[in-house]
């Protein structure tokens, strides 16, 4: 039941966002001799999810970039990863935090017994942009608090 406007905007957002954005940080990287990209995905990128095709697409497309760009890039010392964050409290999912059905059902999914919080997800990626990674290149790191280890993947 996905529009065409609604599959535009999200595919702008979360993937020709992400696009244009790595395009910016390789302009700024010019000459460096070594740089660090890390991409946000998602975990939903890798799995699915009922009504959410156009954003399980686009994240799915952002694993792709990171992959591509990591091969691409690599030879120019440009390292590329990505975090895959899970389920995340945040002002966008706060509608689930008072619906007690979704707050059972993620603590039951969640091995850590949690949502992640913000703050998850920039240690992710700082580690991700530091040296002590830099034997790590196109990969995808999930930061869900194990959600993802009961999906069947």
């Amino acid at each position: 039941d996905t529009s065409e406007e609604d599959w535009r905007r999200i595919m702008a957002v979360d993937l020709d966002g992400v696009y244009r954005c790595c395009r910016c940080a390789l302009e700024s990287m010019s000459g460096a001799g070594r740089g660090a990209i890390v991409n946000i995905a998602s975990e939903l990128g890798q799995l699915g999810r009922e009504n959410y095709v156009a954003y399980c697409t686009a994240k799915a497309g952002v694993i792709g970039l990171t992959h591509s760009m990591a091969y691409e890039l690599s030879s120019r010392g440009i390292w590329v990863n990505a975090i895959a964050p899970g389920p995340t409290e945040t002002p966008m999912n706060a509608q689930y935090f008072t619906d007690e059905k979704m707050v059972a059902t993620f603590r039951k999914e969640i091995p850590l017994g949690n949502w992640g919080q913000a703050a998850d997800h920039v240690r992710a990626a700082m580690f991700l942009a530091s040296d002590d990674s830099d034997y790590i290149c196109g990969a995808v790191l999930p930061v869900d608090g194990g959600w993802t280890t009961g999906k069947g993947y």
